[in-house]
């Protein structure tokens, strides 16, 4: 079975990629609906978050007051680097029952949706890695248009994403694939 793996930053256009492809019939990983689920109310993960950060960091509702978390950990590198923990251990958990699944079904091809692919060492485990990417403009006006954010809050996770610095490293690999606009 191939596996191939789909990154890119904040609103690149990876859900439009990823879309296009299950609607040619392939078996897609969505790893950022993993992370939620990581840390969904009632979930073992966010105890963990609960233990780490304490209960200033749940809705009233009982759920992961979101907004408040990311502003602590775009500005703690630290904090954030617990919270991956979490979360990364719970993704990579159900990204692995997921490829065992497409393998008993003998499916040819799996597609693993990571926005941290190449960061976090999972493009080592790919057969083929498909970057998207757009000018930081785009990606900037997207997010600000989906989320609510300013643009400095949205230029702020763009640029922490965008370590050129790593990614260039795949740009001359015959593995990677790249987009310009999804």
């Amino acid at each position: 079975m191939k596996i191939i793996g789909l990154t890119g930053g904040i609103a690149s256009g990876k859900s439009t990629v990823a879309s296009i492809l299950q609607k040619l019939g392939a078996h897609i990983f969505d790893a950022d609906i993993a992370s939620r689920q990581a840390v969904a109310r009632g979930s073992q993960g966010l105890q963990q978050v609960i233990d780490v950060f304490g209960r200033d960091y749940l809705t009233i509702d009982g759920e992961l007051d979101r907004q408040k978390i990311a502003q602590l950990v775009f500005e703690n590198k630290a904090a954030l680097g617990q919270l991956e923990s979490i979360v990364h251990t719970y993704v990579r958990s159900e990204a692995k029952k997921f490829l065992e699944q497409c393998r008993r079904q003998n499916f040819s091809a799996a597609v693993l949706d990571v926005p941290l692919l190449i960061e976090c060492g999972w493009y080592k485990e790919v057969d083929l890695v498909w970057l998207v990417a757009v000018d930081e403009q785009t990606q900037i006006e997207r997010a600000m248009a989906r989320s609510g954010m300013s643009q400095q809050e949205v230029a702020k996770r763009v640029r922490m994403w965008r370590s050129w610095k790593i990614i260039s490293k795949f740009c001359c690999c015959p593995r990677m694939q790249m987009t310009k606009k999804a």
